[in-house]
């Protein structure tokens, strides 16, 4: 990497990122402070090039960094990789930023002190400094700061210790957190369970994928997404505000023809002022049974 002058980085950033909400939001205050994102830097399993506890693939990582127009560092390590060995890999890659004249790192962690604690330490090690953006906000309003902010994120991975596996794959929006049972930090910050950001105000344009194969490995449940290409069947894919589902959408593709032009025109839906329903939702607001 060609070196900079330090003093030109001062206001410049690397920002962990696991794809999920927090970090999502935390890239959000970032920016909004003004500060310049050199990159997103990831860490990915060798051999399935997935994310970590969230399981989700790279390929997915790399349409969110092309979305948000930044460069994304991947970081691979094995799959059950030693504290020394994962540090190393890590500090390796945060020492090609700090030859920029980067010397800070921002994570999105929101109150777990150990982590914390074991960030700043690892770092330290190497000069650079840490940041948390979110630290200590309240996670039941900074769940619906995210939703109300127009995110979209799915629910990738469950712990069945904590969160019943049901809720893999299901949308983070109001419906959910009214469902998540007493106990559950509706941020998910114990680990009950990880998420997928797919739209958001920063986004360029959706990630578009479908849900798969639904899998188990001890007590964590995941629900795998595979990548869809926008427009690949002539229509782009949306999501509904009032029950998350996915559905095409013509007049964004280009089309002269859509689906919802069959149905009788309704004025706006009180939480989807500025969005399409889906085919269900549009039937029922219009008075119609779903198909």
């Amino acid at each position: 990497m060609a070196q900079a002058h330090p003093e030109c980085m001062s206001d410049s950033i690397v920002l962990s990122w696991s794809g999920g909400k927090d970090s999502a939001l935390a890239l959000r205050e970032v920016l909004r402070g003004g500060r310049r994102v050199v990159s997103l830097l990831t860490t990915v399993t060798e051999g399935d090039d997935r994310i970590g506890m969230h399981r989700v693939r790279l390929a997915l990582l790399e349409r969110q960094a092309a979305a948000l127009n930044l460069p994304l560092r991947v970081v691979r390590v094995p799959r059950n990789p030693s504290n020394v060995e994962y540090e190393a890999r890590v500090l390796g890659a945060l020492k090609e930023f700090q030859a920029q004249g980067v010397t800070t790192a921002v994570f999105g962690d929101l109150f777990l002190a150990d982590i914390r604690a074991y960030r700043d330490q690892m770092l330290a090690r190497i000069g650079m400094k840490t940041e948390y953006p979110l630290w200590e906000r309240d996670t039941g309003a900074l769940a619906r700061e995210f939703i109300d902010a127009g995110f979209k994120a799915v629910l990738v991975c469950v712990d069945e210790r904590q969160l019943e596996a049901r809720f893999a794959g299901r949308w983070f929006n109001e419906a959910l957190l009214r469902d998540l049972p007493s106990g559950v930090d509706p941020c998910g910050e114990r680990g009950e369970f990880h998420t997928f950001v797919c739209d958001g105000p920063a986004f360029s344009r959706p990630i578009t994928f479908r849900k798969a194969a639904r899998t188990t490995d001890g007590p964590f449940h995941f629900c795998d997404l595979e990548p869809v290409e926008q427009g690949s069947d002539r229509s782009v894919t949306k999501h509904c505000p009032c029950c998350g589902a996915a559905f095409p959408c013509g007049p964004a593709a280009g089309q002269d023809h859509c689906w919802c032009f069959d149905l009788p025109h309704v004025g706006p839906v009180a939480g989807a002022e500025k969005n399409c329903l889906c085919p269900a939702c549009l039937r029922t607001a219009v008075g119609l049974a779903p198909k």
